[in-house]
Formats: C-alpha cells, sequence, structure tokens
C-alpha cells in the first residue's frame, strides 16, 4: 500500500482491522510468514475513558524466541531527544541556565563556535567565526547548526579535506567540527540535543545524564526499566528485542548495528526502556500533571519557536523513508514548526491529530505524539531499520487513525 493512502472509511473501523493486519504481520498467525518484528501499541486520553495496552510477535524471528512483552526492552532511538528537552527544561526552571544565555559558559567546545562557508577551489575549507553566539534554545530547537555527519554531504567533505573520521566514542570526536550556518538561522537535524543532555549533567554536577534523568524524571513517574548504556545493566539488557533491517527483496535480517558503543550518555538517542515506560512521560506531558515539569513549562514544550517554518523544508527533501520517519507519518504538505519537546503541527490533520500536537520518532521505527487539544496520547513501538520502513510506516498511520476512530466512540 502506498504511503498517504488510507481512506477517510477506513478510520472509521477502529482497532480490528489492524488487529487482524498485526497478527499476520508479526508471525502470530503462521509463523514462517512473518514480516515485521513486534509492535507495541500504546494509547490513553485524559479523561481515562480511552486505554490501549496491547502487543504483536515476538522478540525475534528464531524458531523458539519468546512472545514479546510489556517487560521487553526497546532501544528508543531519538525518542530519547524528549526526555532530555524535560531535564533540560528542569534546569531552566531551576534557575541553573537560561534559555537564551550564550551556552559557552557551560559548553566550553561552544565557546567560539566556527561556521563552515564552503570550499575553495582546491578543495579547502573556508571558515569564520559564527556571528551569534548559541544557546540552550538552539540546541532544544536544533537551531544549533551542528548535523549529524552521516546525513550532511558538506561535512563529509569537510572530513575527506581535513582527514578526520565521523566514528567516534566520545560526544566531541562524534560533533566538533565547524556549524553549517550561525546558530539560530537555520534548521538541521543531529546532535544538538545531546549537547543539551551536556548542559544538563555540567549545571547539576551529575556524574551522568543518566544518574540525572534516574533522580528527576525516571524515578518520579516510576520509569525503573529504563536506562543508557544497558552493558551495565543485565536486567534491562537480557530482555533486549531483536533490531532487524529491512532488505532490498523485502525479507528481514538481523542487524550487526553495536547498540552500545559510547563512553557517555547521548542525550539524543542512547536510551533503551519499556514502551510502557516511556509511555508513563507521554502521559505526564498529556496530564500536565506537574510530576516532572511545571504546568507553565510543559506548556512551553508546545509553543512554536521557529520564526519561518520553511526551515523544515529540509524534512521534506530527505528521502522518501527518511522524510516518512521525521514528519511522523503526517502527509508532507502539513504545515508545521518545531517546538521545544519536539515537531509541532500546525493544522489539524484529517482524522487523526489536531493543531498543536507534538510528535516524534525513533530510527528504529518508533512514534510518539500527545495531542492537548484532543486530550490523547499515543505510542507505536517496532524495532526495524531503516526508518520510515514502508510496511511499518503504513501500520503505524492505520494506528494513529484506529486511535481515534476509538476516541470518537469514546467521547461521542
Amino acid at each position: 500500500m502506498p504511503l498517504f493512502s488510507l481512506s477517510r472509511t477506513n478510520s472509521r473501523r477502529g482497532m480490528e482491522p489492524l488487529r487482524q493486519k498485526l497478527r499476520k504481520a508479526t508471525g502470530e498467525v503462521d509463523r514462517p510468514k512473518q514480516t515485521t518484528p513486534p509492535v507495541i501499541l500504546l494509547a490513553k486520553n485524559k479523561a481515562g475513558t480511552l486505554e490501549i495496552k496491547e502487543k504483536y510477535g515476538y522478540v525475534s524471528k528464531d524458531r523458539n524466541a519468546a512472545p514479546v512483552d510489556f517487560d521487553s526492552t526497546f532501544w528508543g532511538a531519538s525518542c530519547t531527544k524528549l526526555v532530555t528537552a524535560v531535564a533540560a527544561m528542569q534546569v531552566v526552571e531551576k534557575g541553573l541556565v537560561d534559555l537564551d544565555e550564550d551556552v559557552g559558559r557551560i559548553l566550553h567546545e561552544w565557546k567560539d563556535p566556527i561556521v563552515l562557508e564552503g570550499f575553495d577551489d582546491k578543495g579547502k575549507p573556508i571558515t569564520r567565526p559564527a556571528k551569534t553566539k548559541m544557546t540552550l534554545r538552539h540546541l532544544l530547537t536544533l537551531q544549533s547548526g551542528m548535523p549529524y555527519g552521516i546525513l550532511d554531504e558538506t561535512i563529509q567533505k569537510y572530513m575527506r579535506a581535513t582527514g578526520q573520521s565521523l566514528k567516534g566514542h566520545t560526544l566531541q570526536d562524534q560533533s566538533c567540527w565547524p556549524l553549517l550556518f550561525d546558530p539560530g538561522e537555520e534548521w538541521r537535524y543531529g546532535y544538538s540535543i545531546d549537547w543539551a543532555g551536556v548542559v544538563v549533567e555540567r549545571v547539576t554536577n551529575s556524574a551522568c545524564l543518566g544518574d540525572y534523568m534516574a533522580k528527576h524524571i525516571w524515578g518520579p513517574l516510576g520509569m525503573d526499566n529504563t536506562a543508557f548504556r544497558i552493558q551495565h545493566r543485565t536486567d534491562i539488557k537480557d530482555r533486549l528485542v531483536q533490531i532487524y533491517q529491512r532488505n532490498h527483496d523485502g525479507s528481514m535480517s538481523k542487524t550487526n548495528v553495536d547498540y552500545f558503543p559510547g563512553i557517555y550518555d547521548g542525550g539524543g538517542g542512547g536510551l533503551f526502556f519499556q514502551p510502557t515506560d516511556y509511555m508513563k512521560l507521554l502521559e505526564s506531558l498529556m496530564m500536565n500533571d506537574g510530576k516532572v515539569l511545571k504546568p507553565e513549562t510543559r506548556d512551553m514544550l508546545f509553543e512554536p519557536q521557529l520564526k519561518d517554518s520553511k526551515a523544515l523544508d529540509y524534512l521534506r527533501h530527505l528521502p522518501e523513508g527518511l522524510r516518512n520517519s521525521m514528519l511522523c507519518s503526517t502527509p508532507p504538505t502539513t504545515d508545521i514548526n518545531w517546538g521545544l519537546g519536539g515537531l509541532l503541527m500546525m493544522e489539524d490533520v484529517k482524522g487523526k491529530r489536531r493543531k498543536g500536537t507534538l510528535s516524534w520518532a525513533g530510527m528504529s521505527n518508533l512514534y510518539w505524539w500527545i495531542d492537548p487539544t484532543s486530550e490523547v496520547c499515543g505510542f507505536f513501538a517496532s524495532q526495524i531499520l531503516p526508518p520510515g520502513e514502508t510496511e511499518v510506516t503504513n501500520l503505524n498511520m492505520e494506528w494513529e487513525l484506529a486511535v481515534y476512530d476509538e476516541l470518537r466512540k469514546v467521547t461521542s
């Protein structure tokens, strides 16, 4: 099924058609015909009249693999970014840092940033001092000028020209290159929120970001099975779901990615968790219950931060799969902006999320959203690459339609 082809009539049938598709796709009906890894679906509304908690499939394709369960561990990838944004806004609440001050006070690595303007006729990089200082707001809104090198040809060219490698174990090794633009001028997906996590570590004198989050986010919300660097947490690692790669012929194979390479807590993509743990954070922010953020601070997560949403045209020009993932399975023409906590819908999406919805995704095809207008939040958790993989993306699209159909049933 092509993307964005689900009809309005499909959204009126509720969860049952999706349940049938998921049982078949995840191998519950016929194991040899499994086409997708396990899926966990979670949704809840503020009134408490809607709650969906369902699981499908097996922790791997191995013949004797156990069924996936709610205590299974998933790699959260960029779903981590929301947790780091909450931590950063907590330290803003405490007066430890201002959103708009120069973070060079805290991040000496970025005290005097330089910008890559281009290359001369011999291929030598041309750089200059940045015209603006970098702020925490720039980091949280991905306007710092830092890209992911693996996604950016300009940085790849710079690394080749200077004889450097994109590989590295520290955040400094992975991201301390010239910026692509002056902070605040454009938008680029990259390491910004990892550095926001470093801000949290340093202003709170925490040994690592995970220590801070355990005390101030995971603990208060009861997220007991969430951690970075789980090679040190066998209780979490032993329940890890296998991540698969979709091959060109449509089959799946186990990935050979090392998910424990770092020596730091990556605030942009390093968390592992039970999906039910992550849902506790989504529920808290939907309820605006004050457990992790003051109500007025929580509301700031949902405020548009980009003066010109055309900055997000970058997303629309990505390869299709990556674009679908980053647009969170919404039509590419949707009016969007960026908040302090993620992607913001600036208009209703027919049959689905409403204007003001905050959302984002994880590389291994996890998708979350919080809709403050409809007072509902949801989470779709899978473990397959590449991001935006077509079969899983279509399942996620149908999932969101089904949630809003069920929501209409309990609110009509």
